[in-house]
């Protein structure tokens, strides 16, 4: 009886222990599949950029994961040391000088954060308008 009990209790242990591996090896498949998810993917996304009425279209394709980037990438904004783009496809606006800057929105909404906290999203249409 005693060897049976010993038997018994050495068969539990045992699917104790492969059913605690079965779910670690299904944990990590599922934090490879979030790591892999959190990777930059493929977007694609419009920016007009609009002075004196007139607009200039930009279909940008990109791995970036932040507007700023993706604009920098394309060479349509240029960065400064105080971390503003005043710089927009070749374009300065300086507030100082005349009260000019360059008014980002999205679908047509005004962006509370700069450029470099936009997250991108495959669709998104952005405007950026020079503005006195």
């Amino acid at each position: 009886m005693k060897i049976t009990k010993r038997i018994l209790a050495l068969v539990m242990a045992l699917l104790v222990v492969v059913a605690c591996f079965a779910g670690c090896q299904a944990k990590k498949t599922n934090n490879k599949d979030d790591a892999s998810s959190s990777q930059s993917a493929t977007v694609s996304i419009t920016v007009d950029i609009v002075k004196d009425g007139k607009t200039k279209t930009k279909n940008i394709t990109t791995d970036e994961k932040y507007l700023a980037n993706a604009l920098a990438d394309e060479g349509i904004v240029e960065y400064t040391k105080d971390g503003l783009y005043t710089t927009i496809d070749g374009i300065t606006a300086d507030f100082n000088k005349d009260g000019a800057w360059w008014c980002v929105t999205k679908s047509g909404e005004m962006l509370m954060v700069g450029m470099n906290d936009v997250e991108l999203t495959d669709g998104d249409k952005y405007e950026i308008t020079y503005t006195k």
